[in-house]
């Protein structure tokens, strides 16, 4: 990496990072390429999965703590979480969840403001976590269909036939161990 990655694209300037690795791993005259795998952890499964889309090559995959859901569910579970560690009561947390989902998902500004609004009036969403800001109408745009908010490495993960190793924590909070 030259340690330039672009906002919008992070996750696929990380995985072209990843596989620019890769071929040198592979090229490498003392690393067998028949036993090179990934192995990560939280955001790291968004980058593999978009590596797993072309698992050419790959002998395993070791995950430890790696969501396995869109971005935005797995921010919007973490908000919740968040809020519930804080002392606040579920049906807030659940509430400030969905709006965080909403806030990411809108197709106008009206829904979109309704609940970034929701979440900016919470102290641990806005001040804690930084997730309250609020975008003006005219530097708002809907998030597109191709957005990186949307990539779900489950699907990659479902897909792939090579060995699989999660190692999840029965207490974390940042990870929904339903998903």
């Amino acid at each position: 990496s030259l340690g330039t990655l672009s906002e919008k694209e992070l996750l696929s300037d990380r995985a072209t990072i990843a596989r620019a690795a890769l071929e040198k791993l592979r090229k490498t005259p003392f690393i067998d390429p028949d036993r090179i795998g990934l192995y990560g952890s939280s955001q790291a499964s968004y980058v593999m999965g978009l590596l797993l889309e072309n698992p050419e090559n790959l002998s395993f995959v070791i995950c430890w703590s790696c969501p396995m859901e869109t971005s935005v569910d797995q921010t919007a579970y973490q908000i919740g979480q968040y809020l519930l560690c804080a002392g606040r009561d579920r049906n807030l947390a659940a509430k400030a969840a969905q709006s965080y989902r909403n806030s990411l998902l809108a197709s106008d500004y009206v829904t979109y403001f309704r609940n970034a609004s929701f979440l900016n009036q919470l102290p641990e969403v806005r001040d804690e976590l930084g997730w309250g800001e609020i975008t003006p109408e005219a530097a708002w745009k809907p998030l597109g269909p191709n957005s990186e908010e949307f990539l779900d490495p489950a699907q990659s993960f479902g897909q792939m036939d090579i060995p699989f190793l999660g190692l999840y924590g029965t207490l974390d909070k940042n990870i929904d161990p339903y998903q």
